[in-house]
């Protein structure tokens, strides 16, 4: 149930029904968060978010139980899970609580990585203290605010981030609910990436948000 919702939300939802062979699965997919079921077959849920935690520092756990008991909750937050959702819950309040741990979540990465000075992506290269993007040819044009667009996304390259997440970590100004604004930034700088000679970079995933090809270019 839970992976249909998701799913129609833009998310890419994987489904496993016990611990077993859980670090190979997170390896190969670095998923950005985990919703664990503390009564699964075989291991508990407790230990299985120990396990996730010690693997992997940075990805979000929310625990999800048929118990109220504030014993359970005080347990699962101290052996590191972000949030902790007691059935039955209503899947927007579910949602609602996903997209707040992913924004600390992206919030976090983009924080340890912010000690660098330049990103290249393919033939540009992002000055993180100027705010400039330049090729080959000069600068690329880009305003501030278009800058730290390309900047957010190029700091996750690969992972798509929705609407949510980009004006969250956009600044010096104010957005209003449902703001397209995003869309009308993207478009812009797709028409200077254009005029500068350079391929697209920016990837809309439909119904999801928008990511920056780890490659650098958009594929054909």
């Amino acid at each position: 149930m839970l992976e249909r919702y998701l799913s129609k939300q833009g998310f890419e939802v994987k489904s496993v029904y016990s611990g077993e062979g859980l670090e190979k699965i997170i390896a190969d997919l670095q998923p950005s968060l985990l919703l664990l079921d503390l009564n699964l077959p075989g291991e508990h849920g407790f230990d299985i978010a120990k396990r996730v935690r010690a693997l992997d520092k940075k990805i979000g756990i929310i625990i999800l139980t048929g118990s109220g008991d504030s014993i359970d909750q005080v347990v699962g937050l101290e052996i590191g899970a972000d949030d902790f959702v007691s059935k039955p819950f209503d899947e927007r309040q579910l949602l609602a609580r996903i997209r707040s741990v992913l924004r600390r979540v992206e919030a976090s990465t983009i924080a340890a990585a912010d000690d660098r000075d330049t990103i290249e992506i393919g033939d540009i290269t992002l000055n993180l203290e100027s705010y400039e993007a330049t090729n080959k040819n000069g600068s690329i044009g880009l305003t501030t605010h278009e800058f730290q667009l390309v900047a957010i996304l190029a700091k996750s390259p690969g992972r798509v981030l929705n609407r949510d997440q980009i004006l969250d970590q956009l600044s010096g100004r104010d957005w209003a609910p449902y703001d397209r604004s995003i869309d009308v930034l993207v478009g812009k700088i797709r028409n200077k990436l254009k005029a500068a000679g350079e391929p697209n970079l920016i990837v809309t995933v439909r119904n999801a948000g928008y990511k920056i090809a780890a490659s650098g270019k958009v594929p054909n």
